[in-house]
């Protein structure tokens, strides 16, 4: 993922295989944070953020907050 330095952009992490990345948007419903291009050849699974919204409320309260508590950790 990158992110600037002043005026330049720079590498901040990497994600390996079986990660994930955009939840804070996809969960917490915050803007985009990051931008993610891919070094190497990949395989990626999109889900589009209304079918993630109703597998969410199909999850009970306690899950909801718990998964949202967490990626609030990794901001």
């Amino acid at each position: 993922m990158f992110g600037t330095d002043g005026r330049r952009r720079v590498a901040i992490s990497r994600i390996t295989k079986g990660e994930i990345f955009g939840e804070s948007l996809i969960v917490l419903g915050t803007g985009r944070t990051r931008n993610v291009r891919a070094t190497t050849q990949l395989d990626c699974v999109f889900i589009p953020l209304e079918d993630f919204q109703a597998m969410l409320k199909s999850c009970p309260p306690v899950i909801q907050a718990v998964m949202k508590r967490l990626v609030r950790r990794q901001q």
